[in-house]
């Protein structure tokens, strides 16, 4: 099985930024992997500061734009999953999420990491058919 990193425009760039030793997006096996993406500008690849509303619609952005320029899109994702710092954000991640994932909702974790060392509240990752 090869393995294929692809660069997505801006938002690799800063993912290497915050200095992560990962790969924003992985294609292995007629499968596309992303790493936990953080709310980004598109634009910039900027962090977007905000509430976890502004922040999760900025992630889910940024996952849609990481999957398309692969070829796939939301509704190939076969499992998300989401990290974020308070688990009593959930109601306001979910309200987001429904407005990015309407029908066949994709299998999904959720974990929260109340020792979080970085400057941004939530992150999902996704398991993509490409």
């Amino acid at each position: 099985m090869d393995k294929q990193i692809i660069d997505i425009p801006n938002l690799s760039d800063s993912n290497r930024r915050l200095g992560s030793p990962v790969s924003l997006l992985v294609k292995a096996g007629g499968m596309l992997y992303t790493c936990g993406i953080p709310p980004l500008d598109l634009a910039t690849g900027d962090l977007i500061e905000g509430d976890i509303t502004t922040q999760t619609r900025a992630v889910l952005e940024a996952l849609k734009f990481t999957l398309e320029t692969a070829g796939s899109s939301l509704d190939k994702v076969v499992k998300t999953m989401i990290l974020c710092t308070d688990p009593d954000q959930m109601d306001a991640i979910n309200a987001v999420y429904r407005e990015y994932f309407t029908s066949s909702f994709p299998a999904r974790g959720f974990a929260a990491i109340k020792t979080w060392p970085f400057p941004f509240d939530i992150e999902i990752e996704a398991i993509a058919v490409a």
